[in-house]
């Protein structure tokens, strides 16, 4: 008997000496319409094939220039999919059970989490950097692409439900993923200035990143409100993924001052502002139901940078 079992029969059970509590009646049975997750048995690790080339050259003395590219394949990814969708109004296993229970509605929606899904990520890297007399510079350009099915990658939770429920892996399925960023460019420097002071800017300037639009009710009748919204427009139901929130820009500054305390130690004194312009930054978090109040609103901020602006002062010791 697990340690938790015992828990649940009280601190005042004496195990060998009082009974154990009575059974379940009905512990092959099912509560009508019953809900669930299970994990196929076939699920395995998910696995990931990488690549990487580069290349590096001394333009003059002390500029480089350094060209990366980068590909990475996930496989055995996770996707969530639905045993028992509404087909025609009626659950697709019910004649199943009404054939060997007599109940038809036993089983409701129920997901099955499989080790089926892909992903693909491709990135082209460029590194500039020079180093001057009083001043060192750098900047990153990386041109990207994240791709997979259902928009998310080989996380615990998976991908969502595919909007048909028998074709997961369909090519309708295939579209850019929440981190994807066609264009990222970041530049920082470290410029020794007048009077001791040291200047430390960081610019970030990143393009939009995906979100899905929904239709917000259940088009094709399967018991899943996931389908895609339709483009009035067109008429045609839009992919995957298609709407880009707003661009991110981030601008951060260190300003240090130094002070002389004889042979080789000094101190400096300094001033961090994060998010100098109090930019707000939204990235992809954008509403995309279309019966929603916030449809193609922002809804919140992009996580990890471009918070509210922050001021930080400190010092270091240096000897």
């Amino acid at each position: 008997m697990a340690d938790e079992d015992l828990g649940r029969l009280g601190s005042n059970f004496r195990l060998g000496l009082d009974p154990l509590p009575p059974q379940p009646t009905q512990g092959d049975r099912l509560a009508n319409n019953s809900t669930g997750q299970w994990i196929r048995p076939d699920y395995n690790d998910p696995i990931t094939h990488q690549g990487h080339i580069g290349y590096a050259h001394t333009l003059a003395a002390n500029t480089t220039l350094a060209v990366d590219y980068t590909r990475i394949e996930g496989r055995r990814e996770v996707r969530s999919t639905e045993l028992n969708p509404l087909i025609g109004g009626r659950r697709l296993l019910a004649n199943d059970f009404q054939r060997v229970f007599g109940n038809p509605t036993y089983l409701a929606s129920t997901r099955i989490l499989a080790a089926i899904n892909k992903s693909r990520y491709d990135g082209l890297t460029f590194m500039f950097q020079r180093r001057l007399p009083r001043a060192t510079l750098q900047a990153h350009y990386t041109l990207a692409g994240a791709y997979s099915y259902g928009g998310s990658t080989g996380n615990r939770s998976g991908a969502g439900l595919a909007q048909t429920y028998d074709k997961p892996l369909d090519k309708s399925e295939w579209g850019p993923n929440g981190p994807d960023e066609r264009h990222r460019f970041v530049a920082t420097g470290v410029f020794d200035v007048a009077y001791g002071i040291q200047l430390s800017p960081v610019v970030q300037v990143v393009s939009a990143r995906p979100y899905n639009l929904t239709a917000g009710s259940d088009l094709n009748a399967d018991g899943n409100n996931n389908d895609r919204y339709i483009d009035p427009a067109t008429g045609q139901q839009v992919s995957l993924n298609s709407a880009r929130g707003d661009n991110t820009f981030v601008f951060d500054l260190r300003s240090t001052k130094f002070f002389a305390l004889g042979s080789e130690k000094k101190v400096g004194i300094f001033a961090e502002v994060f998010n100098v312009f109090n930019t707000a930054n939204f990235g992809g978090s954008y509403g995309g139901n279309a019966r929603g109040t916030t449809f193609l609103q922002p809804t919140g901020f992009i996580s990890g940078i471009g918070g509210p602006r922050q001021l930080q002062l400190g010092a270091r010791f240096l000897f």
